[in-house]
């Protein structure tokens, strides 16, 4: 009996150690996206929830954009859902890119994001998660080297490997353009 309730305490000795590790993780985890925008969308791109991050970004209250479709907050949709398009179709979980946030005032803010597809438990419908942060690192690269926001665009294009067709393609122009 002793020897059994010994492998008992060591058992429950270990089960807290792997408990403890899993709560470290977690706090790591939700310590690297404390400061960034997390919104749920729904197969069709409607927002499930958005994060009080978001809507300090956007100025839009979570309930007031809980349901719409995510064109109100991200200037830049069409990406977003060719993207997603994309990753269904080559058959990965997730993918990076640059998003324009919306506000009330009409102004934009870019955004690192990483959009993960992810399957809800409940239904199996196909759920998208967007974790994205501002790059501030952009406002200062504009004011140091006098550069405008469109040519900006056209740098991240290019350091994203986009052909000139691809480019022109984004931008809305002529690939001679």
């Amino acid at each position: 009996i002793l020897i059994i309730m010994v492998k008992h305490l060591i058992q429950l000795k270990e089960e807290s150690i792997v408990r403890e590790k899993e709560l470290s993780m977690a706090n790591k985890i939700q310590d690297s996206i404390r400061n960034d925008s997390i919104i749920l969308l729904s197969g069709d791109l409607s927002v499930i929830m958005a994060n009080n991050n978001t809507e300090e970004l956007t100025g839009v209250s979570a309930e007031g954009i809980t349901g719409r479709h995510v064109s109100h907050i991200i200037m830049d949709f069409l990406i977003l859902e060719s993207e997603i398009k994309e990753m269904e179709k080559e058959g990965y979980g997730s993918f990076s890119c640059h998003l324009k946030y919306l506000n009330r005032k009409g102004e934009t803010t870019v955004m690192d994001a990483r959009v993960s597809q992810i399957q809800d438990d409940l239904n199996s419908d196909l759920q998208y998660l967007v974790l994205a942060h501002e790059i501030k690192d952009r406002k200062a690269l504009t004011n140091a080297f006098n550069i405008t926001q469109r040519e900006l665009e056209v740098i991240q294009q290019i350091i994203s490997g986009k052909t000139n067709k691809e480019i022109a393609f984004f931008l809305g122009v002529k690939e001679r353009t």
